[in-house]
């Protein structure tokens, strides 16, 4: 009960977008444990206010979590035909993922496009979008999954746009490492 680092909230998460039972449970978890925590560190100042205000914690700091070195060494290489656009995280709505594929899908005739995602396929959004949106889109996405931060460093060498559609988040360290990339 003495140190408790936020990267995400699970109870905000809650309030703004639907959570399955895992969530459900994390926010329980997240509730009765930072009641009890001692310190608190939080990313960025969004979560560090909202867990003064929400809790009535005293001790929240925030620490800013710095990028890799190596992606601050990227030599950039843009993919142009097709243009190479890249997504890096979770697949669910949280993310943003379903805004993303469709508005990707209503530009499958008038661009050419590839969109590297990331991350793998999450069920059950990946099933229902699968359904609802045009085969020629999937035939333009590709999924990574499990890459090491070197490598994902490496895709955004070669990204034409990273896009980060996320609905929540308090501070995504991919939006810090394409930055310096």
């Amino acid at each position: 009960p003495n140190l408790a680092t936020v990267q995400g909230l699970i109870s905000w998460y809650r309030e703004v977008v639907p959570v399955n039972f895992y969530g459900h449970v994390m926010s329980w978890l997240e509730r009765y444990s930072l009641r009890r925590a001692r310190l608190v560190t939080a990313e960025s100042n969004f979560p560090a206010r909202y867990l003064r205000e929400r809790f009535g914690l005293k001790t929240v700091e925030q620490v800013e979590h710095v990028s890799d070195w190596f992606f601050h060494q990227v030599q950039r290489r843009p993919r142009l035909s097709p243009r190479r656009f890249l997504c890096v995280g979770g697949f669910d709505e949280r993310k943003g993922v379903d805004i993303l594929l469709r508005a990707l899908d209503r530009l499958v005739g008038e661009l050419e496009f590839e969109l590297v995602m990331v991350g793998g396929p999450g069920e059950p959004l990946y099933g229902m979008l699968r359904k609802s949106l045009s085969p020629e889109l999937w035939r333009r996405v590709v999924f990574k999954s499990q890459l090491r931060s070197t490598e994902v460093a490496h895709e955004m060498a070669e990204a034409t746009v990273m896009i980060c559609p996320t609905r929540a988040d308090t501070g995504p360290m991919v939006v810090k490492e394409a930055v310096v990339a």
